[in-house]
């Protein structure tokens, strides 16, 4: 069985029906073009350790239960493995140096609705500058731009192209799309 044949299961897997759209195998970063050597995690490793820890203090996977159409049950790992992360496709300096911002902005973002879960019913609408503070717009946009890096390796993953719009967001044009 190959891997593409692996990836072909579950709600993330590959649809026979996008066949015609998929692009070669590739082993480079969809951001920039250089050789992809990280996986990116599906879900924040952060947020995974957040949620894996016991009242004690300490982490485990166990503790994080996952039910989709290939996989249900308590997690093995929450580090590695296709349950929580990505194909390889980007480099590190894509995946850690360049997108740093962004999840920097989703730890903020994450850690207010934490601490705010419980009022959150009440509320009519977010706002922003509580979240974020003076620089709330470059910071929902850098947040913004968390999700986007997701679905760009979401789309490499699939072996679909990313758009070009979509990279130019991650490189700091104000919105995506640009219209």
């Amino acid at each position: 069985m190959s891997n593409d044949d692996l990836w072909r299961r579950g709600p993330m897997g590959m649809d026979p029906t996008l066949d015609d759209f998929r692009l070669p195998s590739s082993d480079r970063c969809w951001w920039c073009g250089d050789v992809a050597t990280t996986e990116e995690h599906r879900i924040k490793h952060s947020t995974l350790r957040r949620v894996a820890q016991s009242e004690e203090g300490k982490v485990h996977p166990g503790n994080v239960f996952k039910k989709s159409s290939d996989f249900e049950g308590a997690l093995h790992s929450i580090k590695k493995g296709a349950q929580v992360r990505w194909r390889k496709n980007l480099c590190a300096n894509c995946n850690n140096a360049r997108s740093q911002p962004f999840d920097l902005a989703y730890d903020l973002f994450e850690a207010y609705l934490v601490d705010h879960m419980d009022d959150m019913m009440r509320w009519k609408s977010l706002d922003w500058p509580a979240v974020y503070g003076s620089d709330w717009e470059e910071k929902a946009r850098d947040l913004a731009r968390y999700f986007a890096k997701q679905v760009g390796c979401m789309l490499a993953t699939q072996r679909l192209p990313v758009p070009q719009e979509l990279v130019a967001f991650l490189n700091g044009a104000e919105r995506c799309p640009s219209t």
